[in-house]
């Protein structure tokens, strides 16, 4: 499983630009993005990086030296909706955000035509999905 999510990892870094800028949705304990590759990545999840960790370690058995080199810190707290949580932290964002990139996210939206207008709000002109 280990050669599956690192290859996934890798396709999808490949299709990112380094001056693009992104928001990574649920970036879990197994980010795709890392701020060493694209500066600009804005983390957001529905848990704190605190609770991400608690979890990674309780319920899924991840080691905690793994846990800690492998969790980032979160940026935007869901809260109700996409664009609304990308306004309360910064409205700057909008319309500036060149891909919005996540895993294991999609089975977790409960309205995915309200998600999608969302990414609409927020992305630029030719921004991807």
């Amino acid at each position: 499983m280990y050669t599956y999510v690192h290859n996934r990892i890798n396709f999808m870094q490949s299709l990112l630009k380094s001056s693009d800028t992104a928001i990574e949705i649920g970036p879990g304990f197994v980010p795709i993005c890392r701020r060493e590759n694209l500066k600009k990545v804005y983390y957001l999840d529905v848990y704190s990086e605190k609770d991400i960790k608690s979890r990674a370690l309780q319920t899924f058995g991840y080691k905690k030296k793994q846990v800690d080199n492998d969790t980032v810190d979160i940026d935007i707290i869901f809260k109700d909706s996409l664009l609304k949580s990308i306004n309360n932290y910064n409205t700057d964002l909008l319309k500036n955000i060149d891909v919005i990139l996540g895993s294991h996210t999609i089975e977790h939206t409960p309205d995915l035509i309200g998600f999608f207008q969302d990414c609409d709000e927020i992305l630029k002109h030719d921004g991807r999905i």
